[in-house]
Order: C-alpha cells, then structure tokens, then sequence
C-alpha cells in the first residue's frame, strides 16, 4: 500500500499562485532538472511516463478537505424534527451559508456523504470554513509604459494582482514509488522549494515562501485511515485535486463533478490562436465510482498544453479518497 505523508505549509507573506498539484509537479520538475545532471534528468521524466512518482492533493487550510460534490441529505429522524415542512426551512436557511463553505473536516465529511448531519455539524461546517478560509485579496495599481511614460492604455491603465494569505495549510502526498521518491530526493526538494525557492508569480521579491514541516498523518486525530486512499472495485472516492482523467478506472455513470475550463483566455478564444490550449478538468471536491480494482491515482500526461515545439509535458493526475455512502447509495 501507498504511504501518505503530509506537508504542512505556514505562509511569510501572501501568495498569487494557488498551490495546485499540477503546478507544484512542474515546479518540482525544474528543481530536478537543477540539482541532477541530464541523464538523471530524463531517467525521472522516463519514470513519470510509466508511473507517477507521487500524486499530491492541492493545497487546502490545514486540517481540511474540499467539500463534496455530493447532495446534502438531511434526515428529519436525525435532526428531531417532526415534519416535512420544518426540513424545507432547514434547507432553505443552511442552502447559501453552506455553499459558500469551500472546506470541510474529515468528520464532518464522512456525517455529509451519510446523511447523519446535525443542525450543529452544520453550524461547525461553516464556522469552521469562515475561520479558515483562504484570503483574497486584490490591489489595483496604474501599469506605466516606460517608452511613452505614460499608462498602458490596453489594460486601462489599472492592473490588478490577486494576493492569498491563509494561516496554515496542508498538501497531501501519496508516494506511488517510494525508491524513487528517495533517489531523486523529492523531499528535500519538496522542502527547499517552499522555504528558498518560492512558489509562484513574484517570488523574487519575497511571494510565495512558506515555513515548512512534514507531518505523520497517523499523529493526526481527525484524518482519513490509510486505507481509505486506495480504492477497489464500486468504491465512491473524491478527488483531492484537480484532474483530467482518462476514465480506464472510473464509471462515468456514476460520477458528480465540476467540469471547468482552464487557459483559454477571451482574447485566445476570440482570435483561436492560444499560447495555452483550453483544458476541460475535474476539480477537487468530484466524487465518482470506481469499475476496477485498486486504483491508486487516476490522471494523464498533456503533451500538447502549450503550443511551442520544446514545451515540457503537463502532469495532470490526482488521488481519491473513498467515501462510505450509505448502503443504498
């Protein structure tokens, strides 16, 4: 079985680019390509074309997952109430409230998918995401052309940076082979491009640097059990990333996602001409069901994202964590 280990993420300073699995591999991928010589270089790239080294989840506030894309269903018997009527307002009341509640505990997850859910679970669900939710913040400052000193009248002479502050975070990783998770010593590297490094837009001047520490799940009191992250045959997971899978495992049939659109700028689409080319993906939070047995990752290489003839390879993959629906589910 996979070993899951958990890197826990404490931001110096506000952050543009949201920590996704996707572009963390990349990010990952040009530190390899830094602190190994060529050939090692190509044997990690060979390695991933088979198998991935490891998958990660996107990075989400500490001690929390993406909700589900799973419909609420909650139980009169359980909420003691007595009729209907009093379940419509208590749908009505919690609808907008929890909509807008982006995370969720593992134990209050595992009362969601299972219809146990407490007028009080509710309360905590979205309390809990208010108090730790990622920050965004937007500064509009005046873009100067320097050749004709005056602002760039294209942008409207305002360009607009999105900032995200968070207390804590937490990325999840599932290590698919663990000797090579060593020899290229993805750890370290993992660790030196958050703390040194930097990740994301506008790192040179000090974005994107985070205080890093690598947990034991098993220290944790409210996490999954190991074996909930490899699924066999008619299990419910939900993805923990984004991802564009190639459905070899899944059973379309029974699948709740958001499908959405990533790259394709207005102006791209208008001209058909695109430096990214458009990508339909699953966002974290989908739920599907499984066809085949023990599936450890689903996803796929994009080798064709960027339209230039040298462009690396894009890895898109993701791992599910099994949810326990009820038996008629």
């Amino acid at each position: 079985m996979s070993e899951i280990v958990i890197l826990q993420l404490t931001p110096k300073k506000g952050y543009i680019t949201p920590i996704k699995a996707h572009q963390l591999l990349s990010h990952l991928a040009y530190l390899v390509s830094l602190y190994h010589n060529p050939s090692k270089f190509k044997t990690y790239l060979t390695a991933w074309s088979l198998k991935p080294i490891f998958v990660a989840s996107d990075a989400f506030p500490f001690g929390f997952l993406p909700k589900p894309l799973y419909p609420l269903n909650l139980k009169k018997e359980v909420l003691k109430l007595e009729t209907e009527e009093e379940l419509k307002n208590l749908y009505a009341k919690y609808r907008k409230p929890l909509k807008n509640a982006n995370f969720i505990k593992y134990s209050h997850l595992t009362k969601w998918v299972q219809g146990n859910m407490s007028e009080q679970d509710l309360e905590e669900i979205i309390n809990l995401s208010t108090e730790n939710q990622i920050h965004k913040v937007n500064y509009d400052h005046n873009v100067i052309n320097r050749i004709f000193n005056k602002p760039t009248e294209d942008v409207g002479g305002v360009y607009r940076h999105s900032y995200f502050y968070s207390s804590k975070l937490w990325i999840i990783f599932k290590i698919i082979t663990p000797q090579l998770w060593e020899e290229f010593h993805l750890k370290e590297l993992v660790t030196e491009l958050f703390t040194k490094w930097g990740y994301g837009k506008r790192k040179s001047i000090g974005y994107g640097l985070f205080r890093a520490e690598w947990i034991n799940p098993e220290t944790l009191d409210d996490f999954p059990p190991k074996e909930h992250f490899s699924a066999n045959t008619n299990d419910t997971i939900m993805f923990l990333a984004d991802c564009i899978p190639k459905h070899r495992y899944l059973d379309i049939n029974y699948f709740l996602s958001i499908k959405t659109p990533r790259y394709a700028l207005d102006n791209q689409l208008e001209s058909g001409i695109y430096f990214k080319n458009p990508i339909i993906y699953l966002s974290a939070g989908s739920v599907g069901r499984i066809k085949e047995s023990r599936v450890e990752y689903e996803g796929t290489i994009l080798e064709n994202k960027i339209n230039h003839p040298q462009a690396p390879p894009s890895y898109e993959f993701a791992f599910g964590l099994i949810l326990k629906l009820p038996v008629n589910d």
